[in-house]
């Protein structure tokens, strides 16, 4: 597997506070096109051939997701956010894309789990045998669950199990830079000194979550206002809705 150099720096994003319903954030994000699969993708250094279908015989980047903590915001009713870290590795690993996107669980449950059992329908338990998502709810050992699912995702993802579009869609939903982004990050950052360092509060389970990507400094990067073009069908949103989960 890759192993590119780390920068000294992260793309953070903010969380989309007045977004907490799956719906409020699906309208935020837009949904993906089939039509600009290949194009959006392109912009990441992914090659596909279609929407449905990867180009054969191109290396292609790979992707690194992890849990790093999760805090909650809200003062009438509070939720509880995950603050997930995220890796693209250019093919030739000459450089790496970092960035920090918060989600709730009922995001993730809605617009990334569903669509990937439903993406690999059958095939679905053989790359996620072992990692099971978390439970409703947010129970105790959620982020141990969700960690371990996020790490199995990336391996998906890498063995170009999922279509180009569940790919791109995923893209798209956790706010990841693309390449012109990180270059332009790149040229505008100055090395951040350990004191610098943003920190993440402690999980509310009390428990250690041990980032799977090594990270050294983060700067904040404001994000963009304008809506991202593009995201996954958000199939059975009105499911997921009806419960409550922190």
């Amino acid at each position: 597997e890759s192993m590119a150099p780390l920068r000294n720096y992260m793309v953070v994003r903010k969380a989309p506070v007045g977004a907490s319903s799956v719906a409020q954030l699906s309208l935020r994000i837009g949904r993906m096109g089939v039509n600009g699969v290949v194009s959006y993708l392109q912009r990441f250094g992914f090659v596909a051939q279609a929407a449905y279908v990867w180009q054969e015989g191109v290396k292609q980047p790979q992707v690194r997701l992890a849990l790093d903590a999760h805090r909650k915001y809200g003062s009438d009713t509070p939720h509880t956010w995950y603050v997930l870290l995220g890796q693209i590795i250019a093919s030739d690993a000459s450089s790496t894309a970092q960035w920090q996107v918060e989600r709730r669980l009922s995001h993730m449950r809605a617009l990334m789990h569903h669509c990937v059992k439903e993406d690999l329908s059958n095939e679905y338990n053989s790359y996620f045998e072992s990692s099971h998502f978390a439970y409703r709810g947010g129970p105790a050992g959620s982020s141990a669950r969700l960690a371990a699912w996020l790490e199995a995702l990336s391996k998906t993802i890498n063995v170009k199990a999922l279509s180009p579009f569940l790919v791109a869609s995923l893209l798209n939903f956790l706010e990841a830079p693309t390449q012109e982004q990180t270059a332009e990050q790149t040229r505008e950052s100055k090395p951040i000194t350990s004191l610098q360092k943003q920190t993440v509060g402690q999980t509310l389970e009390n428990e250690p979550v041990a980032p799977v990507l090594e990270q050294t400094a983060r700067q904040t990067l404001e994000e963009s206002e304008a809506i991202h073009a593009g995201s996954v069908n958000a199939t059975g949103i009105k499911q997921y809705e009806e419960e409550e989960e922190e």
